[in-house]
């Protein structure tokens, strides 16, 4: 089954509102030995946007 798209609201911001850059961190997992993983993040891609009020 896959899930429902819903869209969230959103409010339009000018682009100069976008001041503040952010960095989308990455999941990364490795065995633990004990059949789980060991769950750290990486730094990926930086992203424009503002910070919510």
């Amino acid at each position: 089954m896959h899930a429902k798209f819903v869209p969230m609201k959103t409010r339009s911001l000018p682009i100069g509102a976008r001041s503040r850059r952010f960095v989308l961190e990455l999941p990364l997992e490795r065995p633990d030995g004990f059949g789980g993983v060991i769950r750290s993040y990486a730094p990926g891609p930086q992203l424009w946007g503002a910070p919510s009020r």
